[in-house]
């Protein structure tokens, strides 16, 4: 898990870096979580792959009590 408070939206350097330690650690998954969001190239570096981006959205979400790691990994499984 990566926490950033960056004042920009994560780019894909971050999300390749972590899919590195992934398949390093031989770890299942990898999360990130950005108050500002991600870039267009690190979401779709980030499609496919065993790596779950949280944004502001979705930390609030979670903040209100949702569930937002059941569609992640429901996907997952179908794959």
């Amino acid at each position: 898990v990566q926490c950033k408070a960056h004042a920009t939206a994560v780019g894909p350097h971050v999300i390749r870096d972590l899919f590195g330690v992934i398949n390093d650690s031989q770890a299942n998954f990898g999360i990130v979580a950005s108050r500002s969001g991600f870039t267009s190239g690190a979401v779709e570096f980030a499609k496919g792959k065993p790596i779950f981006l949280i944004d502001l959205s979705i930390l609030l979400a979670m903040a209100e009590g949702e569930d937002v790691f059941d569609s992640f990994f429901s996907s997952a499984n179908s794959n």
